[in-house]
């Protein structure tokens, strides 16, 4: 988005068991060679995806969270590049938002989301269409 790169939370592995996941999110220029702290996620996350919308909006999908342990997002986030803050997005995503990990694309006003990781480890063979509807 803009000629920049973002990365939205994470997890640092130190260790297996020491992993905490962090709602840390940064962009990266290119031109100038630096990574920019940005607004925090909404919450603790890892394994979630985005794409860009109108060259403005970050629109996030999936994820689970450690901070309560086993759930998986299931809520659509709006990261807005221009005024460096986060929205949440009306309704959840069908199929109790198991999509950790999963893959993001939108093209015009419909988003695609594939695949991912959901309970237990299992992988879903998932395809998800939805239409974006601008708030006028």
């Amino acid at each position: 988005c803009q000629d920049r790169v973002y990365v939205f939370g994470g997890i640092p592995f130190n260790s297996y068991r020491d992993q905490q996941q962090i709602n840390h999110c940064y962009y990266y220029e290119p031109k100038r060679d630096l990574w920019p702290r940005i607004a925090n996620a909404p919450y603790q996350i890892s394994g979630w995806q985005a794409e860009t919308y109108v060259n403005r909006y970050m629109l996030v999908v999936g994820g689970s969270s450690n901070t309560v342990p086993g759930v998986f997002n299931e809520v659509v986030y709006v990261y807005d590049t221009q005024e460096d803050r986060w929205m949440r997005m009306d309704g959840t995503i069908a199929g109790g938002g198991y999509y950790n990990d999963c893959g993001v694309s939108i093209i015009g006003d419909m988003i695609y989301v594939t695949g991912g990781e959901g309970a237990g480890g299992s992988h879903n063979n998932y395809i998800l269409t939805g239409q974006i509807v601008p708030n006028p």
